[in-house]
This record gives C-alpha cells, sequence and structure tokens, in this order.
C-alpha cells in the first residue's frame, strides 16, 4: 500500500479504461515525459548558464582558488582579465560547463523517463474516472486526424516551452510581493484554537522515572495524562 494510493476505478471507469489508454498513449508518447522535464529544466537553467559564461569565464572563488589572490581582487578584475585568468588555467573551461549542463539535462531525461509508464497510466485511470466512453471515443478520433495527432504530441511539452516559462517567470515579482501576506496567513491560520495542553502538563508535578519507563499497557491514556 502506498500513501499516494488512489481509490479503486468503479466498473464503468474500468470499462472505460481500454479507451482512455488509447488517449494516454497518445498524450504521453514514449519517451516525452523525460523530454518535457529536459526542456523545463532547460528552460530554467540555460539563462543562468549563459549569464555565468558571459561574466568572464571562471567563478570568483574558483579564480582566487587557483590565482592565489584575494577574493577582493578577483571581484575588481574586468570581464576581460577574467577571460584571461580562465583561458590561462583552464582552456577547456566553456567546454567543460557546457558538458556538465548538458549531463545534467540528459541526467533529468533518464530519470524522468523512468517515470512515464506511471505517468501514463495514471492519466488513463483518471481519464476512464472523468470522460465518458463517447468523449473517449471522441478524443480518439480528434488525435487521429493531423491537428489532433499535433496537439497530443505537443501538450505535455507546451508546459515547458521557454514561452511558458517566462510568461511564468515575469510574474514572479507579484509572487514575491504576496510572501509576507502568505506567512501572515499561515502564523494566523490557528488563531482562536486553544493551546497544546503542554504547558498545563509542565505546572504539574513530573512524574517519576518509574512511571515514565513504565508500558503504556491497554489502561486508559486519559487517565494517566490529563
Amino acid at each position: 500500500s502506498s500513501m499516494f494510493e488512489a481509490e479503486p476505478l468503479t466498473a464503468e471507469a474500468e470499462a472505460r479504461l481500454p479507451l482512455a489508454n488509447s488517449v494516454a498513449a497518445s498524450l504521453v508518447p514514449e519517451g516525452i515525459y523525460g523530454e518535457m522535464m529536459g526542456q523545463m529544466i532547460d528552460s530554467f537553467l540555460a539563462p543562468i548558464f549563459k549569464m555565468a559564461n558571459t561574466e568572464g569565464g571562471m567563478s570568483t572563488s574558483d579564480l582566487a582558488t587557483y590565482t592565489g589572490l584575494a577574493q577582493e581582487t578577483v571581484e575588481a578584475l574586468t570581464d576581460e582579465q577574467r577571460a584571461e585568468l580562465t583561458d590561462i588555467f583552464d582552456p577547456v573551461y566553456q567546454s567543460r560547463e557546457q558538458a556538465k549542463f548538458d549531463g545534467i539535462i540528459s541526467g533529468v531525461n533518464t530519470l524522468f523517463g523512468v517515470l512515464e509508464p506511471g505517468v501514463r497510466d495514471g492519466l488513463a485511470r483518471a481519464y476512464a474516472s472523468k470522460f465518458e466512453a463517447s468523449e473517449l471515443a471522441e478524443l480518439e478520433s480528434f488525435f487521429a486526424t493531423p491537428v489532433g495527432a499535433k496537439y497530443a504530441s505537443q501538450s505535455l511539452l507546451l508546459n515547458a516551452d521557454p514561452q511558458v516559462i517566462s510568461g511564468m517567470m515575469d510574474t514572479i515579482p507579484s509572487l514575491i510581493e504576496k510572501l509576507p501576506m502568505l506567512t501572515e496567513s499561515f502564523e494566523n491560520a490557528a488563531d482562536g484554537l486553544p493551546e497544546p495542553r503542554l504547558d498545563r502538563r509542565r505546572q504539574a508535578p513530573s512524574p517519576s522515572a518509574t512511571e515514565n519507563s513504565r508500558p503504556i499497557g491497554g489502561g486508559s491514556l486519559r487517565s494517566r495524562f490529563s
């Protein structure tokens, strides 16, 4: 049993499962889930990677380590000086960093590819639960058309599209503005409820070590701890 185990499908939903499996197979074709997550990570990390590589090569801490210069001295270097020092100490720095980045994307693709069969199966069961047989048949027919096939093959990938990521990142300032309100809401969520009884317990005489080490047994817990 799993803490995330879903409710069993009804008999009616089970009967719709073959149609739902076909729909899910169109929406989650082989290899798409890993590709989607790889694209999403790429959309987030590529701008950071690009920025890091346009700011003079190796990081300040790495340059300080390799050159023996003080960190404040390295921070005062121009981008051209940083790039020259990077070329002296690590001529293949750019290739090394690109290889690391590509490795991250490849690893994410592989890891999330392992999850893909479960995602496809879960999606099929969800569709079987939410859609009637006639609706599933209509979806299957739509996915058999050129535009339907294109939509099905792109629907997951669109969530990782740079346009979507860019639009989402544009809302980050608004999100940050609301964080204090969220914190206040969390802190005040339990207002009006009585406090736990721990403070009252602390005021009572401490139980002896013998009592603390005694097995709970089958008696009333309320009589012992009230």
